[in-house]
This record gives C-alpha cells, structure tokens and sequence, in this order.
C-alpha cells in the first residue's frame, strides 16, 4: 500500500478486514510460537475462537496437528517450524482435532514472517482438504458433466456443485439458495411441435443465464425442469431471485404462451443435495 495515501494505522485496519474474510484459516506465531492473530475463518475450521488461542503458544494449543502416520507434529518440527528455521514455503496435508472432536484433514500452507531481512515468525494459511479436493474435481469436470441434449450441466453434475456449496455452507457460512424453474406444458409443446420442446428448453436457459452471475450455476436435472444455483443468497433474497428469472423469461413467456412454475429455497448447514432438492420441488408443486 505504499503512497496509498492512509496511515499506517489505517493500512493496517483494512488488511485486518481482508484476512477477516478470506474463507482460509489463517494464524500467526511470533518466535516463541505464541499465536497473535487467529482469523474469523480459522474458528469456523476449528470451532476455537480467537480468544481460546490468542496468547497461548501453537504447541499448548488443542489442535495437535498430526502427520497421516499418526506423529504429534506439535511436537516436533511441523511445517510452520521448518518454515521459520529455514524460510522455505510449505505446503502440506495435516491432520487437526477440532473443539467438537472431529480430526479434520487441512491443507497448511506455511510463510515465514519477515521485517527486512529478520524472520520475526510464521504464518500458517490453512483449508479443509474435502473443500480443495472438491474444487479441484468440480475443475477437472467442468466440461466432462454436460448434458448431450441441451449443453447444460446435468443432474449429476447439479447435485455434486450444490453438495460442494453445502460443504462451503457448513464450514464457511457462505449462503446460497436453490431455484427450480418448471416448463410445466413441456409435453403439450412436445407433442404438437416435436424438436420445438427442445429448442424452448434451451432459449429459456440462455435467458436466465445472462441475469446470473459466473460464479453461479445453471444446470438440467430433467427435461422440462431447470435449477439455479444462486450465491451469496439468503432466504430473504428468494422472492427477488424469482422475480429476477420471471423477468429474464418474460418476453419468451408471453411470445410462447408457456407455463412456467418457479420457486427456491436457501440451503441449511445440515442440507444434503437431495434433501434441499426435495424442498424445493414441493415448494415448487404447491404453485403449480
């Protein structure tokens, strides 16, 4: 931030703000290895709040990192150690024991702390490995989960992306809601104009599509049914979504005389695809 114009004191505050939401733990050690920040992230990994761990060094901690041959690493040199006797950056996979039990695998990533030339401590950025794990699946199969018909991603594709949200959901508290939009005289369009169905289905995509965000999703789960995946939503927020799509698709709507039934419910940390699924299609056969 140099020549930003703000004061230290400043700079200082909105680099707290950032690190404070970043959806990675991140924590910070002096020499002794005395934690002296713990992020929002990180007590929402670990179920520790920032008060639990402020001031106590990371080996008298209940984290108890463990390699996957079952080594205390606190115990030893763990890789925030190493990082700050040698400098190297590290990254790997270590086990934590969470305040409600739980060992979860995380992803440490591991920087020595720095004034000019003096490591003065560490710094440890950490995830929950099934979170990069399913990140970088839902990558790899970005292109290999679509739907011959239509080249919307499929049901399968649908429920492994809204599983992934919920997992986000359960660890991050990143809102989102589900949206299923029915072409309800789907058949009777099928029936009399054949190919035409098709072709609907598809327009009435490519309308939703272009109100909603990259970071969401638009995907098939049968042939007259869509369903949205819209973040950063809340409960409070269904109402507006469903008037957002009934406005995207008004012209097609009116032009075509279709039959369309719309609602969304926002998931719950405990939801499954299926379950948060099962909500939204009797939500939506209430308004048919």
């Amino acid at each position: 931030m140099r020549n930003s114009g703000l004061s230290k004191e400043d700079q200082f505050a909105v680099l707290h703000s950032v690190l404070e939401h970043v959806h990675e733990g991140v924590y910070c050690v002096d020499n002794d290895r005395r934690i002296f920040y713990w992020n929002e992230a990180a007590s929402k990994i670990t179920g520790y709040s920032a008060e639990e761990m402020l001031g106590k060094r990371c080996f008298e901690t209940n984290l108890k990192h463990v390699d996957h041959s079952g080594r205390n690493l606190c115990a030893a040199m763990c890789p925030l150690v190493a990082t700050m006797f040698d400098g190297r950056i590290r990254t790997e996979p270590v086990y934590a024991h969470c305040k409600d039990g739980r060992m979860v695998e995380v992803v440490v990533n591991s920087y020595p702390l720095q004034i000019g030339d003096h490591t003065v401590g560490g710094i440890e950025i950490f995830t929950q490995k099934a979170v990069v794990d399913a990140h970088k699946t839902f990558v790899r199969n970005d292109q290999a989960e679509k739907s011959d018909a239509s080249g919307l991603p499929n049901s399968d594709y649908v429920n492994y992306y809204i599983d992934l949200k919920i997992q986000e959901k359960r660890h991050f508290d990143n809102p989102f809601v589900v949206e299923l939009i029915r072409l309800d005289n789907f058949d009777e369009i099928e029936k009399a104009h054949g190919e035409d169905a098709e072709m609907t289905m598809r327009k009435l995509a490519d309308c939703i599509r272009h109100e909603m965000r990259s970071s969401e999703l638009l995907g098939r789960v049968k042939k007259n049914l869509l369903a949205g995946i819209y973040m950063s939503a809340t409960e409070d927020d269904v109402p507006i979504i469903e008037r957002h799509v009934r406005y995207a698709v008004q012209n097609m709507e009116q032009e075509k005389n279709l039959k369309l039934s719309i609602a969304g419910c926002a998931a719950v940390s405990d939801d499954s695809p299926s379950r948060l699924i099962q909500r939204v299609s009797e939500k939506l056969d209430r308004k048919k």
